[in-house]
């Protein structure tokens, strides 16, 4: 039986992610592959925002956090 689950641990992002681990080489074990590229800054992305849900798994509202493009400061949009 299939049920709905809302999770509400807390959670935390690092402002750089090595996105490595998540290709297809890496995961087909392919990891001569993804070591080449690894020193080259292919697989590392800057953390520019952050999705939020608030409410039960049924229902609810979603607001961001986004990095302002200058300054650096976090601010908060949606609703």
């Amino acid at each position: 039986m299939m049920r709905k689950v809302k999770v509400n641990d807390c959670c935390e992002f690092p402002l750089e992610l090595d996105m490595s681990v998540y290709t297809r080489e890496y995961i087909e074990g392919r990891t001569e592959d993804v070591a080449a590229r690894q020193g080259t800054g292919y697989y590392r992305f800057h953390l520019k925002g952050v999705l939020v849900h608030t409410g039960t798994a049924d229902s609810g509202h979603y607001y961001s956090f986004v990095k302002e493009r200058h300054g650096g400061s976090v601010s908060t949009t949606g609703p």
